[in-house]
């Protein structure tokens, strides 16, 4: 069974949406982050979602996801098909707070470094 949410959800409605859920599909056209993607994630439930924005960096290393070619009904299609491989099945978190925060000490390092260069 397909259910599709078209409309604004509620705070109270995401845990039984989610719930009855075994693949997510956010087919965006434009976007710069997604609360629904990271829930998904955070569930473990498979994705499939267009290459937009950052959805393509927030994904990257998670274990379920297809990522579709924006406005392509074909590619999400296809997208769509292959993931129903997945349906039932979950992905074990594979970070956890500890490896973020060293990902994003690492990334102020290089950033850092890379404006004390640049201002030289």
């Amino acid at each position: 069974m397909i259910n599709r949410v078209d409309r604004y959800v509620t705070d109270k409605e995401p845990a039984a949406q989610f719930a009855r859920s075994d693949i997510v599909v956010l087919p965006y056209r434009r976007c710069s982050s997604s609360g629904p993607l990271d829930t998904a994630m955070a569930l473990g439930l498979p994705i499939v979602s267009t290459r937009v924005g950052g959805i393509p960096e927030a994904v990257a290393g998670y274990p379920r996801v297809i990522l579709a070619e924006p406005t392509n009904p074909k590619s999400l299609r296809d997208a769509i098909q292959s993931a129903v491989r997945w349906r039932g099945q979950s992905s074990p978190r594979t970070d956890s707070w500890q490896d973020s925060a060293a990902r994003f000490n690492e990334l102020s390092l290089a950033v850092r470094s890379t404006s004390s260069t640049a201002v030289q």
